[in-house]
């Protein structure tokens, strides 16, 4: 489903996700009667923010407002080796502070 792969790129992978009940719907208009009046509807709004949900998780794009620099330079490590660091800066829009700090290194 293109739903997972978009939750996935969205940092979401872990979150539950809406459960389908077309089909509990379905059960439940065939024998109305053993339902509370409105219940049905209820369930049918239910199933209608859960398309609406999935088709937004569908169409996300993520927005990074501000800069971000990559950093690759040479230091020593606690053994005193010289190794390769790189790190990425990311800084609001006016440039003004630092937000985030990430090691890129492997």
């Amino acid at each position: 489903m293109r739903a997972d792969k978009a939750k996935e790129e969205a940092g979401l992978g872990d979150i539950e996700g809406l459960p389908d009940v077309s089909q509990s719907i379905k059960r439940m208009e065939a024998d109305e009667r053993l339902y509370k009046t409105g219940a049905i509807e209820k369930w049918k709004i239910y199933q209608s923010y859960r398309n609406l949900f999935y088709s937004y998780m569908e169409n996300f794009k993520p927005i990074f407002i501000g800069w971000k620099l990559i950093h690759k330079y040479r230091t020593k490590n606690t053994y005193n080796a010289t190794i390769l660091k790189v790190q990425e800066f990311r800084f609001n829009i006016g440039m003004t502070e630092i937000t985030e700090i990430k090691d890129l290194d492997k």
